[in-house]
């Protein structure tokens, strides 16, 4: 047997009704309404539930003639032989009814797996497919809703800037117009006259090999924060090097998070990186390494933002000039203050 199916590109998403008229002939021309994998077969006395197969290519044993009867009529079908028919296909919730001709036919919720694709379903080597006037009504929106309503306008840090409001505190610097003022940064790592400079657009920071450039900021800062760190001109030669953004908690188990952008070598191809690494230290200085992360990222200018809510910490990371973060990491992380040097840009 030859099953064959046209379906519409949109899911039936809202209730609404999908109506059409099809010609019928007993044996020869009929035109099966189909919702995804449920495809509704109208024979004279009944209606039958078929489960379509994936014909050559199909890996169970399921019968291409398959049907279970689903009719709730004992009569039959108000079937207009040799002739044009109407039928109705309504959703509501997860419950699909089937009118024909005006008369209630069948009914049939819709398992959670089904796509809800719209579909006209036959045999092809046994009947035609004659179908006109396809309508399909529902109560949609008239007006397109606002970005606080649209469910696919969102962004993965819509959760935290929706939490933000009781963030009053700000500090903001620009090192291309406010310089390195020692009384806010600290200076650790590094051969400061070879690879840090104040230029025109920002502060240039170089790492050679295993030898890192690091500023930190010289606050005590508690609660929930957000940290941005917007990075230009990004360019990478060596496994490990990168630009990267850590704030250090302090508790008796000093945590450490990282997220940053960076170069990585993964068998042996050099693959542009964010790469985020998180661990712990203990009162031995010996590092516990916890959480390591990568994920490929092609941006050369961005922004990395570490966000903290009550006791979780969030890495993610935009694309320069936008708004839209990707969430990279989400971590246990205590509710501990920054400590002086808490902040550092590496």
């Amino acid at each position: 047997m030859n099953e064959r199916a046209l379906f519409y590109h949109r899911p039936m998403l809202e209730d609404g009704t999908i109506e059409y008229e099809f010609y019928y002939k007993a044996g020869a021309t009929c035109a099966h309404p189909a919702i995804d994998r449920m495809c509704f077969i109208l024979n004279h006395d009944h209606v039958g539930l078929h489960q379509p197969t994936d014909g050559i290519y199909d890996q169970t044993s399921a019968d291409p003639a398959n049907l279970t009867s689903l009719s709730v009529h004992s009569k039959p079908l108000t079937l207009k032989q040799d002739g044009w028919n109407r039928i109705q296909v309504s959703l509501r919730g997860d419950v699909i009814a089937l009118n024909l001709n005006g008369e209630r036919i069948a009914e049939q919720s819709l398992p959670a797996a089904n796509q809800r694709f719209f579909g006209l379903f036959h045999y092809a080597d046994q009947e035609e497919l004659r179908v006109r006037n396809i309508r399909w009504t529902g109560n949609w929106r008239r007006t397109l809703p606002t970005a606080d309503e649209d469910e696919l306008a969102g962004t993965q840090s819509d959760f935290l800037d929706k939490a933000r409001d009781h963030l009053k505190a700000m500090f903001q610097h620009d090192f291309s117009t406010q310089g390195l003022p020692p009384e806010l940064f600290r200076l650790a790592g590094g051969e400061w006259e070879k690879d840090v400079s104040l230029t025109e657009n920002g502060l240039l920071m170089k790492a050679v090999t295993i030898r890192v450039s690091s500023v930190s900021l010289g606050h005590t800062i508690g609660g929930d924060f957000d940290i941005f760190a917007r990075y230009t001109a990004f360019q990478g030669a060596a496994e490990g090097g990168g630009a990267r953004l850590m704030t250090r908690l302090q508790s008796p188990a000093l945590h450490e998070v990282i997220g940053g952008r960076k170069h990585m070598i993964h068998s042996k191809v050099l693959e542009e990186n964010v790469g985020f690494l998180w661990h712990g230290f203990y009162d031995a200085g010996v590092y516990s390494y916890d959480y390591d992360k990568r994920q490929n990222i092609e941006e050369t200018a961005g922004t990395v933002r570490l966000s903290r809510r009550g006791d979780t910490i969030h890495i993610l990371t935009a694309e320069e000039g936008s708004d839209h973060y990707r969430l990279h990491v989400k971590q246990k992380a205590g509710t501990e203050d920054l400590s002086p040097g808490g902040i550092q840009l590496q």
